[in-house]
């Protein structure tokens, strides 16, 4: 550690000193102060200028005559032309260790105002210093994980009855957030040294590591898990679509294009719905929802029931002739989450979209497998689990 002067006096020295006819010595320990505070073992030191220093200069030179501008002209040339410095350690101090501190001093320039400086080392030995009192602030502290992985969070809540840790100690991490889990997460602990100090305490771990567990995450992989309750809402939702009777009737009435070749001049009656299940497609993103999907074949068997004699163009089946017609639709869920190790489907949100009505002719001679490609190909960057 080294002093030196950062500001020096503008005011040019003239002052001669009388009161003393030749240079009064001095040593590094008249100079200098060594502070030490803190437990046994892990107590630190400062070293700076003792302040009544100057008064000893005051007193040796002027005989407390001095006037405050003589002085304060010398305490700037003095603290100008010493340094001192010392390469033993200042932290983790125990009673016995020393402290040697070196000064160095520009005698020349010190003598014409009297002074001088025997640059002996100066050896401190720390003694006095009180054992310490372990403080553990782990034991009673609590950490939860709330949140969705990867995008859970951590909070920290002491639960014991030490009063010094329930004002002082406080807790903080700053990988609180965005966890999954087996992520490992750092907590820190913060109290103030000179709390510590005054009660003797002293902290052998300010950081403990705790493993991430218990959050609820997006299932990536149905594999291994009974999707029978689920699989029993998608086809309820499934059957909502295909009992829409003004589904099935405007696919065939107005708009024509479930039949090939199909006329607005010619109409069918839907008789019946036989809904199967036929591809069940799975799309996981560590980023996103899940997406559970299921296909289902509508067969619709439809009678035709009107046809007008000036058709041009017939779609070639006859009068109360009964026909069936392949019709796909997809029923799905996102966000099902796996809560420790069982399916959690509170978060997650069902939706279905038919591959009918007015989009019957974007689809229309699409095999099923074509039709679950255009679907998964909407969601870039899934992982698909089939």
């Amino acid at each position: 550690m080294k002093k030196k002067l950062s500001v020096f006096c503008a005011l040019v020295c003239t002052l001669m000193l009388t009161a003393c006819s030749s240079a009064k010595t001095y040593t590094t320990d008249d100079y200098v102060n060594v502070k030490v505070s803190g437990v046994n073992g892990k107590a630190i030191a400062s070293v700076s200028v003792d302040r009544n220093f100057y008064d000893v200069i005051d007193a040796d030179l002027f005989d407390g005559e001095g006037t405050d501008l003589e002085l304060a002209q010398m305490e700037i040339v003095i603290y100008d032309s010493v340094e001192f410095s010392t390469e033993d350690k200042t932290k983790e101090l125990s009673n016995g260790d020393t402290i040697t501190v070196v000064l160095t001093a520009d005698n020349e320039r010190l003598e014409q105002y009297g002074v001088k400086f025997d640059q002996k080392e100066y050896v401190y030995t720390v003694e006095g210093l009180q054992d310490p009192v372990t403080l553990d602030v782990w034991s009673d502290l609590t950490v939860t994980y709330s949140g969705i992985a990867p995008y859970g969070q951590a909070e920290f809540v002491y639960t014991g009855n030490n009063e010094f840790i329930k004002e002082n100690v406080r807790y903080y991490s700053s990988g609180a957030y965005g966890l999954s889990n087996g992520d490992t997460l750092t907590v820190e602990m913060n109290c103030p040294q000179q709390k510590l100090d005054e009660n003797l305490y002293v902290v052998t771990e300010e950081t403990k590591d705790f493993t991430v567990s218990g959050l609820a995450e997006y299932l990536a992989d149905p594999k291994g898990f009974d999707m029978s309750e689920i699989d029993a809402v998608l086809k309820e939702r499934a059957q909502a679509v295909a009992d829409k009777s003004s589904y099935c009737e405007d696919s065939f009435t107005y708009s024509a294009k479930l039949v090939p070749g199909g006329n607005l001049s010619e109409k069918w009656t839907v008789q019946d719905i036989d809904l199967q299940p036929e591809k069940t497609v799975f799309l996981y993103s560590k980023d996103e929802n899940n997406i559970y999907a299921t296909f289902w074949n509508m067969n619709i068997a439809a009678e035709k029931t009107y046809t007008d004699k000036w058709v041009s163009k017939p779609d070639g089946y006859a009068l109360n002739e009964v026909a069936t017609f392949d019709v796909y639709i997809v029923s799905y869920m996102t966000g099902i989450l796996n809560d420790n190790g069982t399916l959690n489907t509170d978060s997650a949100q069902i939706g279905d979209e038919a591959y009918g009505n007015t989009i019957f002719g974007n689809y229309i001679g699409m095999s099923l497998d074509e039709i679950a490609d255009e679907f998964v190909g909407g969601y870039s960057g899934y992982t698909v689990v089939e």
